[in-house]
């Protein structure tokens, strides 16, 4: 079989570790190119000004991160602000240019029915970005629920690569302090229960907008 071309998007860094990390690292173990592009800096200020994510320290823990999960990082020419992501030309242009510079054939983004508004922007840029390409998968970020359902019908047998995953969202230290056991508590439950669902341990859910077999 032929490799395949990935290209996994994130509104923030750790958006792909949460919803696909587990099926990166195993399509990267099976010889696929595999990369990412993440179109918000990522920094967070609490509302009493407190930084709690710099910049420096996100692009060290993504880096990190994404060693781990066998993903080549592309970086981001534009990046725009937390919350201000939208469905523009701006970011249409980045993510077309990574899909025409590395000849991907498969995207994975953010659900575009989220209820995190720069979940639900780059999910619709990337159905219109992706609108040529024989493979879309939407990933779940949230454990918050949107207006509409999720609805999964592929999925990807993650046992091997679980643990690995969740060593690579523990590298972003800050936001690991702030919600850690709530993201691996539930974390750990959606992917055990997905992995039920398809009689294995663990698996990620994803929904196909279509998917042509490799």
């Amino acid at each position: 079989m032929s490799k395949i071309n990935i290209l996994c998007l994130g509104a923030h860094h750790d958006d792909i570790e949460l919803g696909c990390g587990g099926s990166a690292l195993r399509w990267s173990q099976q010889g696929n190119n595999v990369y990412s592009l993440v179109l918000t800096e990522s920094t967070f200020t609490n509302p009493d000004g407190k930084v709690v994510r710099n910049l420096s320290d996100v692009n060290k823990e993504s880096s990190l991160a994404a060693e781990i999960l066998g993903i080549r990082t592309v970086e981001c020419p534009e990046p725009v602000k937390v919350f201000e992501l939208r469905n523009n030309e701006q970011i249409r242009c980045q993510i077309l240019n990574v899909i025409k510079q590395y000849d991907i054939d498969t995207l994975l983004f953010p659900w575009d029915g989220d209820p995190h508004k720069d979940h639900s922007e780059l999910g619709q840029a990337s159905l219109m970005c992706g609108k040529s390409l024989p493979r879309l998968l939407m990933y779940k970020i949230e454990f918050h629920c949107g207006s509409r359902p999720f609805n999964p019908s592929i999925y990807v047998d993650i046992s091997d690569c679980f643990e690995k995953k969740l060593e690579a969202l523990k590298v972003y230290r800050s936001e690991f302090e702030r919600s850690g056991v709530k993201w691996e508590k539930w974390l750990r439950n959606k992917n055990r229960t997905d992995g039920i669902r398809m009689g294995v341990e663990y698996a990620e859910a994803f929904q196909a907008v279509r998917y042509l077999l490799p």
